[in-house]
């Protein structure tokens, strides 16, 4: 999956999950709060509560509608982060940089 290719499109009805996972079979998904938010696109991102509530949505940098797309690629809040990722990330797939060690240790949330 090439980053070019998520949409918002991809963040509703469970479609987002279906990009880590071929099947989601199971009620709950196990991890910390953040990287269920994560692998989910559901709670504090700016899009799903835009997208369930109506609130603006905007990124607090102030570029764009707040995804996690946006976060792990394009947010300016985030670039110092970015800056100690592998030089390789650019060619990783979104899941692999989701399963990133930095998320999975409950970092999501805005520095």
């Amino acid at each position: 999956m090439a980053h070019s290719s998520l949409s918002i499109s991809a963040y509703e009805k469970g479609s987002w999950t279906k990009k880590f996972f071929k099947e989601v079979k199971f009620s709950r998904l196990y991890g910390d709060f953040y990287y269920n938010q994560v692998l989910t696109s559901h709670g504090l991102f700016g899009a799903h509560q835009k997208r369930l509530f109506g609130k603006e949505g905007g990124c607090p940098c102030d570029e764009q509608l707040e995804t996690i797309e946006h976060i792990l690629l394009k947010c300016k809040i985030w670039g110092k982060e970015r800056d100690d990722w592998p030089k390789s990330w650019l060619q990783k797939d979104i899941s692999d940089l989701v399963f990133y060690s930095p998320f999975k240790k409950g970092s999501i949330g805005h520095p």
